[in-house]
């Protein structure tokens, strides 16, 4: 034990808190995540959910009190539009399969699609009393048969497909832990649309189908950012594009009824016609992802996306006058597996 005073016999380290020398280990050193790994080829096979949205509400008709009836009403009334049931969760897959070169170029093929909606509502009459009618001003029998007794309704179809060729420049190739990248390519996105609205006339024994079908091909360039970080296993991206398409659709309506004789009713006039049209659309995306490597070689990959289209020619538009010009929005969730080699 050191008196007081009494200089300390020993050069570094200082005495501990009994008067022993305290050895000390060298500082500890951080140890960076390890890098973002490298792959030449890299394949992709996920089921893509997502949700559509209606494109803008068009009111179709409603139902209203007979008061030629002179009775109490039976049913109550309402109206019915065309956004009425929105379109849920539809399961579809995305495939994407890349190669990278000397780790600073990335070329892509992309694909997804095969979801397909189908939603309905309907409104209905009073056909013991007569007391409630339904009315349509885009069909023809609510005119002539003064107001549809038992019900008018629609259901709306839809489906998209997407194919899309990019190449990717890397703007950071000496971080190993971060990656940018800035994307051209060509995208080609289908769109389709089946609406149809039909009205019932019990008294009458009458029926009456209006279907409007189109079809939209968008072709066309983009261009987007990709950011790219990984730690231990784990690796998130966030994207963004942008693309300017032309849009060439396709229009077609046609217009039935039948009686229960198996005629047409009096005074109805079916048609059947078609039109073609083009038009500028553009399309935005935006996803993130984060991947789990499950092995070397395999990893899993979670993810959401948001994608805009502006300038579509939309089923319920083309009740009146054919219309173009629609906007559709997509989201939803993603989940599948990653293979680089």
């Amino acid at each position: 034990m050191l008196a007081p005073g009494q200089p300390y016999p020993y050069p570094y380290p200082p005495p501990g808190a009994y008067g022993g020398p305290v050895f000390m280990g060298p500082p500890p050193v951080l140890v960076p995540a390890p890098p973002l790994p490298s792959y030449e080829w890299s394949a992709l096979v996920d089921a893509l959910f997502l949700e559509r949205s209606s494109g803008g509400s068009i009111p179709l008709g409603y139902t209203y009190y007979n008061s030629a009836s002179q009775l109490q009403q039976a049913v109550g009334t309402q109206g019915i539009a065309s956004d009425d049931t929105p379109f849920p969760l539809e399961a579809g897959l995305r495939l994407e399969i890349s190669r990278k070169f000397d780790n600073n170029i990335t070329l892509a093929a992309t694909y997804w699609g095969l979801q397909q909606w189908s939603v309905g509502n309907t409104i209905y009459g009073d056909p013991i009393q007569e007391t409630v009618l339904a009315y349509s001003p885009y069909l023809q029998l609510p005119t002539l048969l003064k107001g549809l007794d038992n019900s008018l309704g629609f259901s709306y179809g839809s489906q998209i497909q997407n194919v899309e060729l990019n190449a990717l420049f890397r703007l950071n190739p000496s971080d190993p832990y971060w990656e940018v990248d800035w994307l051209w390519g060509a995208r080609y996105v289908y769109l389709a649309d089946n609406f149809t609205l039909t009205g019932i006339d019990d008294l009458n024994g009458a029926a009456e189908q209006l279907a409007a079908n189109t079809t939209n091909n968008l072709v066309g360039g983009q261009t987007g950012l990709l950011f790219v970080h990984g730690w231990s296993r784990f690796q998130w991206e966030a994207g963004v594009k942008f693309g300017l398409m032309a849009n060439i659709y396709h229009q077609h309506k046609t217009d039935t009824a039948s009686n229960s004789s198996g005629g047409v009713p009096a005074g109805f006039n079916p048609y059947d016609i078609s039109n073609n049209g083009s038009d500028l659309s553009a399309l935005f995306e935006l996803s993130f992802a984060v991947r789990y490597r499950l092995s070397e070689n395999l990893g899993l990959r979670l993810g959401y996306q948001v994608y805009d289209i502006t300038g579509l020619a939309l089923g319920p538009r083309q009740l009146g006058s054919f219309g173009h010009g629609g906007n559709v929005a997509l989201d939803g969730l993603s989940i599948g597996l990653q293979a680089t080699w």
